[in-house]
């Protein structure tokens, strides 16, 4: 992304990189979340197995046995996939966080300046036809833009 930025790349390129960036941390956090999903149901099935023993078990015993079919493993999945994807996204505000903002801004910029020209031709032509009473009501497009 970086170099992307750095090279001047086309703003459809660096959209994109942008976009697979955030994509790859989206999928960190749901990965995390999928796992915590997996873990979570087998530990539920070995702890509640069976509906009529289960029923008669106490509640220390179905806590134990939620824990050795692995509870607490699927939830530090869901612990880690955050941290991860966090950290993902800190680490791409740090790095390109600054310069991807200012190339959005000039490509912005650069594509309200190409609009005012058109528009400011558009103007231009409608004068030179000579209908004064029809310009009347366009305004003056490059004098009301604000710098």
């Amino acid at each position: 992304m970086k170099q992307k930025l750095q090279r001047g790349d086309p703003p459809e390129q660096v959209a994109q990189t942008e976009h697979l960036l955030d994509v790859w941390t989206g999928l960190f956090f749901g990965i995390g979340v999928i796992w915590t999903a997996i873990g979570m149901r087998g530990a539920l099935l070995q702890a509640l197995g069976d509906p009529t023993s289960s029923a008669q078990l106490g509640a220390f015993v179905i806590l134990q046995r939620l824990v050795d079919g692995g509870i607490l493993l699927a939830l530090s999945t869901t612990i880690f996939g955050g941290i991860g994807g966090y950290l993902m996204r800190l680490i791409k505000a740090l790095s390109v966080g600054g310069e991807l903002r200012r190339f959005y801004l000039q490509h912005h910029a650069q594509q309200s300046d190409s609009i005012l020209l058109v528009l400011q031709r558009i103007e231009q032509q409608l004068e030179s036809m000579g209908n004064k009473d029809q310009t009347d009501h366009v305004p003056k497009l490059l004098e009301h833009r604000a710098h």
